[in-house]
């Protein structure tokens, strides 16, 4: 008898269901706006959604090394982004020489952010991309 009322239990069990976790703070944006870019000041454009139930704190940079050995870099200051919210087209300026015409540069876009106004942020996003400079 124990042995047919552990069958009709487990018998009308609910089905597995997997649920596949999705991140709560996103890169909505980070481009380099007119790529490739040309002689003379340049917008890298960055944004982020936060699905966070709480405001984070954003700083955004972004690096590049050139195959010239020319390096530019660039940040943001730290930036509010509210619960379920999106932050976008926070521009980061660089500056292109004539020197710099014709070199490759690989791109490394950098989101740190966290629950305290940027004193240690201690989560991170990154992507790449490389472009050549034009004149």
């Amino acid at each position: 008898m124990a042995m047919l009322l552990a069958t009709t239990i487990f018998g009308f069990a609910p089905a597995l269901s997997v649920v596949h976790a999705q991140p709560l703070v996103i890169f909505t944006q980070h481009d380099c706006g007119f790529c490739p870019p040309s002689v003379g000041s340049h917008d890298f454009k960055m944004g982020v959604k936060n699905k966070q139930g709480f405001t984070i704190y954003v700083q955004f940079s972004v690096f590049g090394m050139g195959t010239s050995g020319d390096n530019f870099s660039a940040s943001s200051s730290c930036i509010t982004v509210p619960s379920n919210t999106v932050s976008n087209n926070n521009p980061l300026t660089v500056t292109f020489t004539n020197s710099e015409i014709g070199e490759t540069f690989t791109v490394n876009y950098l989101l740190q952010w966290d629950t305290s106004f940027c004193t240690s942020l201690n989560n991170s996003l990154s992507a790449s991309t490389s472009f050549t400079v034009v004149p």
